[in-house]
Formats: C-alpha cells, sequence, structure tokens
C-alpha cells in the first residue's frame, strides 16, 4: 500500500510517495515522466513489493499535490531529493528514470553523488527545441503539452493538475 508524504521544502509544499516495500532497505527514486506525477510509480507496485524495493516518488514542482514554483529547476529539484533523502535516513539509493523525468533524475544523481549508487533511465526525453527533428517526433498531445508549459506556465500547472489527479487512488 503506497504511503503519500508532504515536506515543506525551502518553504514550498513537496509531495512524495513510497511505493513498494516500505521498510526502505533498498530505496529507489523514481522520477517519473511527462505529464504526470510520482504515483506513476504505481504501475509497478506489485514488483517493487515482490523484490522488496521501495520506490520514492517525488511529484515534480506543480505536478500532482507538490505546490507550482514558477522558478523551479533542475537544481531545486535535486535539492528536493537530498532533503527528502535526508529526511528518510537514507545512506544511499539509487535512482529510476522515465521519458521527461530523465533530465532530472541526471541532475540529482550529479547532485547527490555521494549517495547515488545507481542510475537507470528508460527512453529519455533530451534537449529538444521546436522544429528539431526531436521535437517533431514526439506524439502531438506531448508537442502540445510543452508549448503550453513553456509559454504559459499557469494554464500548464493547470493541467499537470488534471493529468496528476487521474493516478490518485
Amino acid at each position: 500500500m503506497p504511503t503519500s508524504h508532504q515536506l515543506t521544502i525551502d518553504g514550498v509544499s513537496c509531495a512524495f510517495h513510497i511505493i513498494g516495500d516500505p521498510s526502505l532497505k533498498q530505496p529507489i527514486f523514481y522520477h517519473h515522466g511527462f505529464p504526470s506525477s510520482g504515483r506513476e510509480a504505481l504501475f509497478v507496485e506489485e514488483f517493487a513489493n515482490q523484490k522488496g524495493l521501495s520506490l520514492i516518488a517525488i511529484d515534480r514542482p506543480g505536478m500532482g499535490e507538490s505546490e507550482f514554483i514558477p522558478t523551479a529547476s533542475f537544481r531545486s529539484y535535486a535539492n528536493a531529493v537530498s532533503v527528502i533523502g535526508e529526511h528518510l535516513g537514507l545512506s544511499s539509493y539509487s535512482h529510476l528514470a522515465v521519458s521527461g523525468g530523465v533530465p532530472f533524475a541526471l541532475h540529482a544523481a550529479a547532485a547527490t553523488k555521494t549517495k547515488s549508487i545507481q542510475l537507470c533511465l528508460v527512453s529519455g526525453m533530451g534537449p529538444y527545441e521546436v522544429g528539431s527533428p526531436a521535437f517533431s517526433s514526439m506524439v502531438g498531445r506531448n508537442r502540445t503539452l510543452l508549448r503550453i508549459a513553456q509559454n504559459y506556465p499557469l494554464i500548464g500547472y493547470g493541467i499537470g493538475m488534471l493529468v496528476a489527479s487521474g493516478w490518485r487512488t
């Protein structure tokens, strides 16, 4: 049974979920894709329980239950990973990232290199520019959502909240 938590980091409410084994003996930070939330990791809950894995899935700013931060950055997200790791008393952990979570995982692993022991990247979303081959080959819905998030962050936040609400149990 997943547990949801709220932690205030630098004055901002950050949500995270522990999915799988609650003992935190094999902790893995799960970095969700775009657009989604930490609850995306529920799809591997049964596997995590069977293998004794603890997925710590953070809702990035403006996604799921985390507060929207217009100035959010890779650095602030990496700091959140570090603070949550310390809050949970973790001496080491791994990272698993999917799609749009890959750049966040790379920054988090680099910023926590003394505690990060493994990094697994799945179907990573790399840098893109409108009109580039990477952008043009994306599913139309994702291209639209990225344009909205870049140009209208508050609207992007609202869409993110709607999308993430579909993952709530």
